[in-house]
């Protein structure tokens, strides 16, 4: 680590000159780094790739200062480290042990130490032996439950140690995973003394496929030995990725009796033409079920035509209808708003918020300039002044005679 450290702080003459070479990074490293291709380093890396040559080698054009560096390989001996090697100012090639952390820190500055921790995690779990990393056993129908209780798993405060369906009172909440094992298993690890480290679901979706659900674990870096496993037994789909359908056939008792695990992936289920079970992982989707309870219960959704049910759509309108009874306008089947009032203004009884029918009265029988029905005013005259028996208020008639003549 020393000559590494002398290197790097060189004269500016001779590091300018070494600045102007790219890094070779060895075929077995670069093998790592694309079977890891999702993690954001392993991404930067791929990008700064200028030459591919023989045997899966690569030359990187890495931005920062450690480009004393000639070539980057696994170490042999050491899964947390790099093989380095680098040539000193004399001509003398030198190959040194340097961690992961440390050497990242120098390539890619830009990121935090979070994600070289997560770099390193991944690096070490493709390094590891799979087979003496930790027993994983695939199981199914009862031992589901068997392995899903706290009692089976190792001291932690993990994931793991803090899952809802931990407790011995959801053991009646797994027929779904139980009673289907050519669809659903469970991948445990155990540690040495056969407690369990982690778990998850596997599940073999409509396609064929075969998907690896949330990992629960207790420690972070175990979530990369089960990514690990999925790469060497055919897992095609992890958790937080696409996850497809996957179709449960009809059990022996009706779906809305039966008890729910909370489900991280397949959340929604609707029920199809032969009354099987097909969930999704869409929320954006028409579901029937919603499995994001804890008590073994589950919340009504949708159905495919989006209809709950009590045949409601997602706006809470059933044949148009509200529960209320109103359509979307607000009016129920006779017409009328919540209020009581029609599309042109008027109440149940007729009038408008003046107080007036269709037809001008109120209810007293006057129109807006005090007529009544029969067209004549509070005093008992017509519009032109007369009255029932034809005289005005002065006693004459239209034609100017009085009534006393």
């Amino acid at each position: 680590m020393k000559h590494f450290k002398q290197l790097i702080y060189k004269d500016s003459s001779y590091y300018q000159a070494l600045l102007e070479k790219e890094i070779l990074v060895k075929g077995n490293l670069m093998t790592v780094i694309n079977t890891i291709s999702a993690d954001p380093i392993a991404k930067a890396i791929k990008s700064l790739i200028v030459k591919n040559l023989a045997d899966g080698d690569n030359m990187v054009d890495f931005p920062r200062d450690v480009k004393t560096v000639d070539t980057i390989d696994l170490d042999p001996k050491r899964k947390d480290a790099f093989a380095v090697t680098f040539t000193k100012p004399d001509g003398k090639v030198i190959t040194q042990q340097i961690k992961i952390g440390k050497l990242i820190t120098k390539l890619m500055h830009s990121f935090k130490p979070e994600n070289i921790e997560e770099f390193v995690s991944y690096i070490n779990a493709f390094r590891t032996d799979i087979k003496t990393a930790g027993l994983f056993k695939v199981v199914k129908g009862q031992d589901i439950i068997k392995y899903y209780n706290e009692k089976t798993y190792e001291d932690g405060r993990g994931e793991l140690d803090n899952s809802c369906m931990r407790h011995s009172s959801c053991e009646d909440f797994f027929d779904i995973y139980v009673k289907n094992p050519k669809i659903v298993k469970l991948l445990v690890m155990f540690n040495e003394e056969k407690k369990v480290k982690g778990r998850a679901l596997l599940w073999k979706l409509d396609n064929g496929k075969l998907f690896m659900d949330k990992i629960y674990v207790n420690n972070r870096k175990d979530q990369r030995l089960f990514d690990r496993w999925g790469d060497k037994n055919g897992v095609d789909l992890l958790y937080g990725f696409d996850s497809g359908i996957v179709t449960i056939p009809k059990m022996q008792d009706e779906w809305e009796d039966l008890k729910y695990p909370y489900m991280d992936t397949f959340s929604y289920g609707n029920i199809g033409s032969n009354e099987e079970m097909v969930l999704h992982g869409d929320s954006s989707n028409n579901a029937a079920f919603i499995f994001q309870e804890t008590d073994g219960s589950y919340e009504y959704g949708y159905d495919r035509d989006g209809y709950d049910w009590d045949g409601y759509d997602r706006d809470g309108y059933n044949n148009g209808y509200d529960e209320d009874g109103y359509d979307r306008d607000g009016y129920d089947d006779e017409g009328f708003d919540r209020n009581d009032i029609d599309m042109e203004g008027f109440s149940k009884e007729g009038y408008g918020k003046d107080g007036y029918n269709r037809d001008g009265y109120n209810k007293k029988g006057w129109n807006k300039n005090d007529f009544n029905l029969y067209g004549y005013d509070g005093y008992g005259y017509d519009k032109d002044g007369f009255n029932k028996d034809g005289f005005d208020k002065d006693g004459f008639d239209k034609d100017g005679k009085h009534k006393d003549d």
